[in-house]
């Protein structure tokens, strides 16, 4: 059994799940509910940057962070393959991968300081990462033909980064703006995989809040 250290929020770790779910083998990873900031917190014998995901092989060693779990998990077992092995569609989803999880890194960097107490928060840093969004979603949609083709791991981290822009800031028009995104968006959030790893299923999964 796989031991994947997780966190309901989390985005990268729900990732690392759609992988597993995509692949059919999400019934060899046992999720563990991970406290990144308490007194019990134990991350960091599994990942030193004590971050999650993390994954516990079975023979004890670990992987972090996403984008090495999500190759681990596509490099162990057949089809359908998420990172393509071919030079140009190798580096068109790496390429879309790197997009999609700076994607997801803006709006946390966008949260952490909103949530700083006033006198210390820094309203160029709060416009800084809220303009990051916009240029990352804005430059995707110009760029479409990178998102266009087989579901790779390029669109999962891309899908997972538009989610949680979405939870982080739910007035959000961007669907509205970047209408081919949105289209696409759209449909992949049908998927089953999409569906059974929203913060919602995953705090259930785990037990635990999703506040």
């Amino acid at each position: 059994m796989l031991k994947l250290r997780d966190t309901p929020r989390s985005p990268f770790a729900r990732k690392c799940m759609m992988v597993a779910l995509e692949k059919g083998i999400f019934g060899k990873l046992e999720l563990s509910a991970t406290d990144l900031y308490g007194e019990n917190q134990d991350i960091d014998e599994d990942n030193p940057l004590r971050k999650v995901p993390a994954l516990r092989l079975e023979d004890g060693t670990t992987l972090f962070d996403s984008p090495v779990i999500c190759e681990y998990l596509d490099w162990s077992d057949g089809d359908p393959i998420f990172h393509p092995q071919e030079g140009e569609m190798r580096f068109k989803a790496l390429k879309l991968q790197a997009l999609g999880d700076g994607l997801t890194e803006a709006p946390q960097s966008h949260y952490k300081e909103l949530a700083r107490p006033e006198k210390f928060r820094s309203e160029e840093m709060v416009m800084k990462h809220a303009n990051a969004i916009d240029r990352i979603i804005t430059w995707t949609e110009k760029n479409f033909d990178l998102v266009e083709g087989p579901m790779t791991i390029g669109g999962i981290a891309l899908a997972c980064g538009l989610s949680y822009v979405n939870e982080r800031q739910p007035d959000t028009d961007w669907h509205y703006k970047n209408p081919k995104l949105g289209a696409w968006y759209c449909e992949i959030s049908e998927r089953e995989s999409f569906q059974a790893t929203t913060k919602q299923a995953n705090a259930k999964r785990l037990g635990v809040s999703n506040k």
